[in-house]
C-alpha cells in the first residue's frame, strides 16, 4: 500500500533517530524536518528522494558505489567558452533520462568555475546530479543514476560526437538550445558561433 507524504516523512524522521541513515540522507532528512517545521509544503522532488531514502534504508539495501567518469573532456570546452559567455551552458533532452543540463557557476558561486549537471529544474526544485570540479572530477548527487553517469561519459569522451548527433536528431544545438535552421548547421548538428564558442570544429 502506498503510504502518503506525512506517513513517508515520518519514516525519515524515524530512520534519522534511530541513526539508521547517515552522510547525505541524515543531511537531508534533517533538511526535510527544517522545512516541515517551518510549515513549507515539499515538492515533487523531495518527495521522491523520501521515498527512496526511507525504502532502501528500511529494505536494508545500500547503493552500489558506481565508477565515477573522468569529465575532463567536458570541462575543457566550458573553459574554452567561459572566455566568451559569462554563464556557459549545454543543454540535451535525452529519450529516457529526460533533460541533463550543464551550467558553469559563477566567481561568486560556492564552486567558482564548477559545472553543475542537473535536470534543468528550478534551483531547489530539480535533480541534482553532480559536479564536475576545474580538474575534471566528478562529485555525484544522490540522483546521479548509471544511466547518467554513462551519458556524461560518453560526451566527456566525444563532446562534438554526441553534439553533432543531439543536433541531427533534435534538430536543435544543445549549446545554444536554439532551433536548427540553417541548412549547414542542420547537417553538422550545430551552428558556427556555438562551434566557435565551445572550440570544436564546423564543417569545411
Amino acid at each position: 500500500m502506498e503510504r502518503t507524504t506525512e506517513e513517508l516523512c515520518t519514516a525519515l524522521d524515524l530512520l534519522a533517530e534511530e541513526k539508521r541513515i547517515s552522510g547525505w540522507d541524515a543531511n537531508f532528512a534533517a533538511s526535510i524536518a527544517r522545512q516541515r517545521a517551518g510549515g513549507k509544503v515539499l515538492s515533487y522532488r523531495q518527495i521522491e528522494v523520501v521515498q527512496r531514502i526511507v525504502c532502501r534504508a528500511e529494505s536494508g539495501i545500500e547503493e552500489e558505489a558506481a565508477e565515477l567518469p573522468d569529465l575532463s573532456g567536458t570541462y575543457a570546452i566550458f573553459a574554452h567558452a567561459s572566455k566568451q559567455l559569462k554563464y556557459p551552458k549545454i543543454t540535451f533532452r535525452h529519450p529516457t533520462l529526460g533533460t541533463i543540463r550543464f551550467v558553469m557557476a559563477g566567481k561568486r558561486s560556492k564552486h567558482p568555475g564548477a559545472i553543475n549537471v542537473t535536470d534543468g529544474g528550478p534551483y531547489g526544485d530539480n535533480r541534482w546530479y553532480g559536479r564536475i570540479g576545474t580538474d575534471g572530477g566528478f562529485t555525484a548527487g544522490r540522483a546521479a543514476t548509471t544511466e547518467v553517469l554513462g551519458f556524461l561519459r560518453e560526451f566527456s569522451v566525444d563532446p562534438a560526437g554526441i553534439a553533432a548527433a543531439y543536433g541531427k536528431e533534435s534538430g536543435s544545438c544543445c549549446f545554444c538550445d536554439r532551433h536548427l535552421t540553417d541548412a549547414r548547421s542542420c547537417v553538422v548538428g550545430y551552428g558556427p558561433v556555438c562551434a566557435n564558442r565551445y572550440g570544436l570544429s564546423w564543417g569545411k
